[in-house]
């Protein structure tokens, strides 16, 4: 009965952990809970996100062996590649799509279950290193709801943050315990990730590439058994052979035109030093703003001196735990080794000056694939924050409150100390409030898509004008779920040099001869022109002059939306 007892006092004390990170969730998404059916972050990739989700749903349901072939960027094949894939979080959202029919709502369920998992998974993780639950609830208070969250929240593939815990939390358990079920557990989260983030998968591959020669060479100064390794090499062939599916297409996009980024791109998109040194928005006012999100580096004024304290409080005071001085050594030494490859090709004090080459460098020249990496750099703060958390655990495990009641004084500090984290988080712009934008729901659908879904004719459509904005070739994109048709527009972190030159071209010259029957050479037939979006496209060109064509034929309009054959 003692353990039956126990055992329910252990799962009463998780639900009033998960419900906490649950509320807090609420609190620093808010309105989003209230607005789930047709409420989504403000920004392009939301609507990338969601439309990639609908494709893959539909792809489930259809086609799955050509999921990779979506409807953009035609006639190009394997265009899902040129971004993230989602198909773990769209089988996340798969049933309940079923059930609602909306991927608004699936897209926002999933999101604010991934608030939750951050936390709680670090909890989980921190719990098993202190043995302290009011010390793990700090720790997912910090990893699970920093502004890393909220700076991407509009990148899905950047919210699974709760697996870095996870395999820290695996990575311990195989190095102590060394049994098989760990091993298979590692193996099952890198499939999953593999399924949800090829950013974060090699970021945890980085990850624990770095964990296991730190442990073994630095902190054990010992050779791994040939158990270990055994079990390892086996885990690592079984994430191989399961995420092939996924990887390879990738890697057949490794030699592709146009995809290796330059020392420069990446370097636009990694942080230097000053943005490590802007960890609030107020000292970012004093230093030069950079270029891209990416650098945006915030960890908070209270955050920084809680882990300068902790880190002094260790080493002054030499905890008596051996293991755990040795803990926080490994810890810091895979701090200093990614904040290195964060900086990109070369290490700078601040974005537009000199500097010199750091680790990264080398892992673009030696490692395929690893030039094709734009933003990895400024997106490896996560794993920062991560073991800035796991060290101020450590440190707050060996404090001694001068109190009787030292459980209580405990309970106090550290309940201060997440309200002020949170705090700092929330009300310190620009991390909150966080921007949404209202979406079109299905019953909101114009009319002409109707029209192109019931036309058995199109072979591939090209919606115009695409010199508008990004924002508007990303609607005609996010539009497309609703026929399914070949589209020769796309938006993605990488565009085909086939489909930049052709884009040039008809922005500059589509009424004419040549351009027109070069659409029609590739496969195009079909266009859609929104006469009511200003752009220079539109400026240029009339329904009146395109009616005199003899490559178009006009169809039928709808309001300012004409569609055209090309003949």
């Amino acid at each position: 009965m003692k353990i039956l007892r126990g055992g329910l006092l252990s799962i009463k004390k998780e639900m009033v952990v998960i419900l906490a990170y649950m509320l807090i969730t609420v609190v620093v998404t808010y309105p989003l809970m209230f607005n789930l059916t047709d409420t989504i972050p403000h920004g392009i990739d939301s609507d990338l996100v969601t439309w990639i989700m609908s494709w893959d749903i539909h792809s489930f349901t259809n086609d799955i062996g050509n999921i990779f072939n979506t409807n953009t960027f035609f006639p190009n094949e394997n265009t899902l590649t040129y971004s993230e894939h989602f198909i773990g979080e769209a089988l996340l959202a798969w049933p309940i799509v079923a059930l609602t029919g909306n991927i608004t709502f699936a897209y926002n369920c999933i999101l604010l279950l991934f608030f939750v998992l951050g936390a709680y998974c670090m909890y989980r993780f921190m719990y098993y290193m202190t043995k302290s639950r009011i010390i793990a609830f700090f720790a997912g208070v910090i990893f699970g709801f920093n502004p890393y969250k909220f700076i991407h929240i509009h990148q899905m593939h950047l919210q699974v943050i709760f697996f870095f815990p996870l395999l820290l939390l695996l990575l311990n358990k195989i190095v102590e315990q060394r049994k098989i079920k760990y091993f298979v557990w590692f193996t099952v989260i890198f499939v999953c990730l593999g399924f949800m983030s090829m950013h974060f998968f090699v970021m945890m591959v980085m990850l624990t590439g770095l964990f296991l020669l730190i442990y073994f060479l630095i902190i054990k100064k010992t050779v791994p058994s040939r158990h270990f390794i055994y079990s390892l090499v086996l885990s690592i062939l079984t994430i191989v052979l399961l995420v092939a599916p996924v990887f390879l297409p990738y890697m057949r996009m490794v030699n592709e035109p146009g995809i290796a980024r330059s020392m420069e791109e990446i370097n636009h998109y990694s942080p230097a030093i000053a943005d490590y040194l802007s960890f609030s928005p107020v000292i970012r006012t004093y230093f030069e703003r950079p270029g891209t999100m990416e650098a945006d580096l915030y960890s908070g004024f209270f955050l920084v001196i809680l882990f300068i304290f902790s880190i002094y409080y260790i080493f002054k005071n030499r905890i008596e735990d051996k293991s755990r001085i040795k803990t926080v050594i490994m810890y810091t030494i895979i701090l200093v080794i990614i904040t290195l490859i964060s900086f990109g090709i070369t290490i700078r004090l601040t974005y537009n000056s000199q500097g010199f080459v750091g680790p990264y460098y080398f892992m673009y020249q030696l490692i395929p694939g690893f030039d094709n990496l734009r933003a990895l750099g400024g997106r490896l703060f996560i794993v920062n924050i991560l073991v800035i958390a796991v060290i101020i655990g450590l440190a707050m495990k060996s404090w001694k409150p001068k109190t009787k009641n030292k459980a209580m004084s405990m309970k106090v500090i550290v309940s201060l100390f997440s309200f002020l984290v949170l705090l700092e988080y929330i009300l310190v712009p620009p991390h909150w409030p966080i921007p949404y934008k209202q979406v079109r729901t299905d019953s909101e659908v114009p009319e002409i898509y109707d029209w192109i879904k019931s036309n058995s004719d199109i072979n591939a459509l090209l919606e115009l004008p695409i010199d508008a904005s990004y924002a508007k070739q990303m609607e005609y994109i996010y539009n497309s779920k609703y026929h399914w048709k070949n589209m020769w527009n796309g938006y993605s972190g990488f565009y085909p040099t086939s489909y930049i030159n052709l884009e040039e071209e008809i922005a500059n010259s589509f009424e004419t001869d040549r351009t027109l029957k070069k659409l029609f050479e590739i496969g195009i037939n079909y266009v859609l022109i929104h006469f009511d979006v200003e752009s220079p496209f539109t400026d240029r060109v009339t329904p009146e002059q395109l009616a005199e064509s003899d490559h178009l034929q006009f169809i039928q309009n709808f309001d300012s939306d004409y569609i055209y054959k090309l003949k």
